[in-house]
């Protein structure tokens, strides 16, 4: 018997949301493997069409389905992460990585083995009196088919390629301290965001609305693999109403700070994190500035931009009117392929989820005739 609930929910969800915009963001890693082909793009299209072709809702069949559009974005050139960079966390780049970060022994650089990290650096980008120039480009053509053939089935799909040395080098002329990094680091995927907000105002994000769900998220995003898109949805149209009037961000946890893995939001948030994210942080200072070692971490400075912005943080376990019984998604793993080692991860062994055969950095990027 389906419960009273579940059938009010239904209802509501189909008459209220207009639209979903999926904006995949970050360094492409883990995409070209099958455990990811299989697993997130089968569940975002499980949204709508089932695995028996069947179309879905999260407690019974649809009668109505809101509009779906992907943008997606990586770095228009390969750009320096934690593995090969000295910035900081280089214990996880080193061969004898500390205790703690024994399980990014897998192939984090992307080579299929580690690297020596100044080699690649030079290789990577070049220094021209400070400003940065990126040598290794996006195989564009291979990287758009992919994509339009994994998502063949949205209302669209959509690409935003900026420039990591673009974006750097543009923070440091507007920053009034000295800022030390050569590629925007951690800060990427959030600029990426921006970015694609940016890219399309017309013909996607002007034309959102308060019923719409934006969900920014990591290409290397791993969730359990009963959820689909309307789990995002429900957290975002949870607590209905007038609420989704003011800045509204969500995630899976806020306690006290937010994952940034993904993040849903509805039109007036993702438009007040556009306009406002980068100078706030550019901003920041001290122990908290952008270029910080990672105390605060980032998640810790997200959080804080979204508590200065007034924004209506919303997650399961900070809504008392939450039935968790309806959505396994409060308690379910979510993380990134990238962690494949990590023991706490067990779900990974489970799904065959592994980041040991990524080669992402000469998948996506003009390697081939370098010599590393």
């Amino acid at each position: 018997m389906v419960h009273k609930d579940i059938i009010q929910r239904k209802k509501y969800l189909e008459e209220t949301v207009d639209k979903i915009i999926v904006c995949l963001v970050g360094q492409p890693r883990g995409i070209s493997l099958k455990c990811w082909r299989d697993s997130l793009p089968v569940q975002f299209e499980n949204t709508f069409y089932g695995r028996d072709n069947k179309d879905c809702l999260p407690h019974g069949v649809q009668t109505k389905r809101p509009e779906i559009h992907f943008v997606c974005s990586t770095w228009n050139e390969d750009s320096l992460d934690r593995y090969v960079s000295n910035v900081y966390d280089s214990s996880r780049f080193n061969s004898v990585p500390s205790i703690s970060n024994v399980w990014y022994m897998g192939n984090t650089t992307g080579f299929g083995k580690e690297m020596d990290s100044d080699k690649i650096r030079d290789l990577i980008r070049t220094d021209l009196d400070g400003k940065y120039l990126g040598n290794i480009k996006l195989k564009k053509e291979k990287f758009m088919n992919y994509c339009n053939e994994v998502f063949d089935w949205a209302d669209s799909v959509r690409f935003s390629f900026p420039s990591p040395y673009e974006i750097i080098n543009r923070i440091k002329f507007k920053s009034k301290s000295i800022i030390k990094w050569d590629s925007p680091l951690w800060a990427g995927q959030h600029l990426m965001f921006i970015q694609s907000i940016k890219d399309y105002p017309d013909e996607l994000f002007n034309k959102s609305s308060s019923n719409t769900l934006i969900l920014r998220m990591r290409w290397d995003t791993f969730i359990h693999p009963k959820l689909t898109l309307w789990d995002f949805v429900d957290i975002l149209f949870l607590k209905r109403g007038t609420d989704r009037l003011s800045p509204m961000v969500g995630s899976c946890v806020y306690s006290p700070t937010i994952r940034d893995e993904w993040n849903v939001f509805n039109d007036k948030g993702a438009k007040i994190f556009a306009n406002d994210f980068e100078d706030w942080l550019i901003n920041l200072s001290g122990d908290w500035a952008l270029d910080a070692e990672i105390t605060p971490t980032p998640e810790e400075k997200l959080t804080r931009f979204y508590e200065d912005k007034k924004f209506n943080i919303i997650s399961p376990n900070n809504i008392k009117m939450y039935h968790t019984e309806r959505s396994i998604l409060p308690t379910s793993p979510i993380g990134i392929i990238r962690d494949t080692g990590d023991p706490k991860y067990e779900f990974f062994v489970k799904n065959k989820l592994t980041n040991l055969l990524d080669t992402w950095r000469t998948d996506w990027y003009e390697w081939d005739n370098t010599e590393i």
